[in-house]
């Protein structure tokens, strides 16, 4: 994986779940799968945390997104309507901060 300015554990669940050469149809329901894990409780917790911040803030930028998961986009809008709507696939709600 190589370095960017995403936050852990963001930057590893798109490097891993959204990765252009093992992307599935099936992520949604196996990403929930693995956040549901009991053992997960707090990586989930920061995860939509993050997500929600990336969308907010468009802090994840489309040349980090590339090198975490191989995928383009030509604009940061781009990106951010992609981050949402993984966002309404995992969540179903509109995001709101928490904070960390």
């Amino acid at each position: 994986m190589r370095k960017t300015n995403v936050p852990e554990p963001l930057a590893t669940i798109l490097y891993t779940h959204f990765n252009v050469n093992g992307f599935t149809e099936d992520w949604p329901a196996s990403l929930k799968n693995e956040l549901s894990r009991p053992e997960s409780r707090e990586r989930e917790r920061l995860f939509r945390s993050q997500l929600a911040e990336a969308i907010f803030h468009s802090s994840v930028t489309p040349e980090d997104y590339e090198k975490l998961t191989g995928g383009s986009y030509d604009s940061h809008d781009d990106l951010q309507i992609w981050l949402l709507e993984v966002w309404k696939l995992l969540y179903g709600d509109a995001p709101v901060t928490t904070g960390n």
